[in-house]
C-alpha cells in the first residue's frame, strides 16, 4: 500500500467464490466506498480502514472498475505520494565539505529526517543496472558539465533517461561512500522525475528508436482471431481527461511510430509531462503509474498491475485487442487517432506491412532484381 499511495486489494478464489481483503490509506473510508457498490458482494465487512468481500467471479470485472471510479471522486491529495526535498542546488554544490557538514546534524531518524536536496533539469549519464535481477542502478546526473554520482534502488530509469535524451529532476540525499580506502560523493536516489523538454526533444528520440517501433509491427502481424473480441472506444478528449485527472493504473500502448510522433500535440503537454514513458517492456518499478509504452515487445507484455489498458492506432486492430486481452487486461480500450497523422506523411499501415511480410515469408521465386531480405534463416528474393 505504501508503494502504490492508494487503498490495496487481495483477491483469492475459494469454493466458487472469490474473496478479498482490502487494506486503505488515511482519509479513505474503505466500508463505505464499499457500500456504494454493495450489490455485487455476497457479503462484505470491516471498518473505515480495512474489509473483507466476497463475490461472484463474474463479478471481479466490475468490482475492478467501480472501485476504482469510487476512489477517483476523492480528492487526489489523498493518493500524495509527492517526494519532498529541503533545498533545490547544482551538483556541484554537493561537495565533500558541504556532505561532511550535514552530517553533522546526524542520528538522522523519523524526528529528524535526513536531508533531500533537488536537482531539476538534468541529464544523465553513465547508467547502469546492478544487483542479480538487474533492479538497481547506477548513474550521474549532470547539469551545466558538473554531476553527481548516485544509486537507485528497487528502480530503473525508461531508456529515454538512461540514454540522455529527457531531463530529469531528481531528489537525492547526499552521502559519502568508501570504498577501498577512497571516498567520494554519492546521492541516494529518493526519486526521479522525467520529461521532455519540448516536443522536438520528444520526436528526436521516437527517430533513434524507429526500429524498434518496426519490429512491433512485425510481431504484431502474426497475431490473428481477434474477429470475436469485443472492446470499448473512447475519444483523445477522454484519454487526455484520464491521464490529466488520475495518476495511476493507466497504461497507453502505441506501436506506431506516426501515432507517437502525433500523442504529443494531442494530448498536450501537460498530460505528457504527468505520464511515465517507458520503450519496449512494462517498467514495474513506477508502481503503476501512468504509463505510455512506446514499440511494445509483445511476447514480453505481461503484467497485472495496471486496470485500464488503452491501444493506440489509426484503424481497429482486433487481433492486437485480443492479445493484449489475454496477456494484461480483459477489458482493453481502443484509441482512434488517425487524424493526427499529416496528409504527406505516407503511413505504412499494419495490414500493408502483414501483406509485405507474408510475401517474404511465402514467396520461393527469385526475381530479376537483388532485393535481398533475411527471414529467419532463409535467405528469399522478392520484388516489392
Amino acid at each position: 500500500m505504501n508503494d502504490y499511495g492508494r487503498p490495496i486489494v487481495m483477491l483469492t478464489k475459494s469454493n466458487g467464490l472469490v474473496k478479498g481483503s482490502i487494506r486503505s490509506v488515511d482519509g479513505i473510508n474503505i466500508f463505505d466506498v464499499l457500500s456504494n457498490i454493495s450489490e455485487l458482494f455476497a457479503s462484505f465487512g470491516g471498518h473505515s480502514k480495512a474489509a473483507g468481500i466476497t463475490l461472484k467471479n463474474e463479478n471481479v470485472n466490475e468490482f475492478a472498475d467501480r472501485f476504482n471510479r469510487e476512489l477517483d471522486a476523492f480528492n487526489k491529495s489523498l493518493f500524495d505520494r509527492t517526494v519532498y526535498y529541503d533545498i533545490s542546488c547544482f551538483p556541484e554544490d554537493i561537495d565533500m565539505k558541504t556532505v561532511k557538514e550535514i552530517n553533522k546534524m546526524e542520528p538522522f531518524g523519523q524526528d529528524n529526517p535526513s536531508i533531500s536536496l533537488l536537482i531539476e533539469g538534468a541529464n544523465v549519464k553513465d547508467y547502469s543496472t546492478m544487483g542479480k535481477d538487474k533492479n538497481h542502478y547506477r548513474a550521474s546526473f549532470v547539469k551545466n558539465n558538473e554531476g553527481i554520482k548516485s544509486v537507485g534502488f528497487f528502480s530503473s530509469l525508461s531508456d529515454g533517461a538512461s540514454s540522455g535524451n529527457m531531463m530529469c529532476d531528481v531528489v537525492v540525499t547526499p552521502s559519502i561512500n568508501s570504498f577501498n580506502g577512497y571516498q567520494n560523493v554519492q546521492g541516494m536516489i529518493n526519486g526521479v522525475k522525467t520529461y521532455y523538454q519540448s516536443e522536438d526533444g520528444y520526436i528526436k528520440y521516437l527517430d533513434s528508436i524507429e526500429h524498434k517501433f518496426t519490429a512491433s509491427a512485425i510481431e504484431s502481424s502474426n497475431f490473428t482471431d481477434g474477429d470475436d473480441i469485443e472492446f470499448d472506444t473512447i475519444t483523445t478528449d477522454e484519454l487526455r481527461n484520464v491521464l490529466l485527472n488520475t495518476s495511476y493504473q493507466n497504461l497507453v500502448i502505441v506501436d506506431d511510430i506516426n501515432i507517437a510522433k502525433g500523442i504529443y500535440s494531442v494530448l498536450g503537454k501537460d498530460a505528457m509531462s504527468k505520464t511515465h514513458i517507458s520503450t519496449g517492456e512494462i517498467d514495474e518499478s513506477v508502481n503503476g503509474a501512468n504509463t505510455i509504452l512506446l514499440s511494445p515487445e509483445y511476447s514480453k507484455l505481461k503484467s497485472n498491475i495496471y486496470t485500464r489498458v488503452y491501444y493506440v492506432n489509426v484503424n481497429e486492430n482486433v487481433n492486437i485487442i485480443k492479445r493484449l486481452s489475454q496477456t494484461l487486461h480483459d477489458n482493453i480500450q481502443m484509441v482512434i487517432m488517425g487524424s493526427i497523422i499529416p496528409a504527406e506523411v505516407k503511413v505504412l499501415t499494419i495490414t500493408r506491412l502483414r501483406e509485405i511480410y507474408k510475401v517474404l515469408r511465402d514467396t520461393k521465386d527469385k526475381l530479376e532484381q537483388n532485393s535481398l531480405v533475411t527471414v529467419g534463416h532463409k535467405a528469399k528474393y522478392q520484388k516489392i
